[in-house]
């Protein structure tokens, strides 16, 4: 798990899917993700700290029931809002 600094005032934290931007915002929820999420998470994480980093925005993708899923591939977890 990566450490984050004390929330100020001006942040909120929210939880679910990752929604862009800066990926050390975001930690997956252990519990609730697949190894292989967590894993592209850390990537994306260690891609940012090298100046490599990618604006990952969410994407959508319909299924064969009509269903929609949302997300990055780092599954659902808690979001800073700086």
């Amino acid at each position: 798990m990566v450490e984050t600094e004390p929330m100020n005032e001006e942040e909120e934290i929210t939880y679910g899917n990752f929604p862009g931007g800066d990926p050390r915002n975001f930690t997956p929820d252990e519990e609730s993700c697949y190894p292989e999420e967590i894993e592209a998470w850390k990537v994306a994480c260690r891609e940012w700290d090298e100046g490599r980093g990618v604006d990952r925005g969410p994407g959508c993708q319909f299924l064969g029931d009509g269903s929609v899923v949302t997300g990055t591939g780092f599954g659902v977890g808690t979001y800073i809002w700086k």
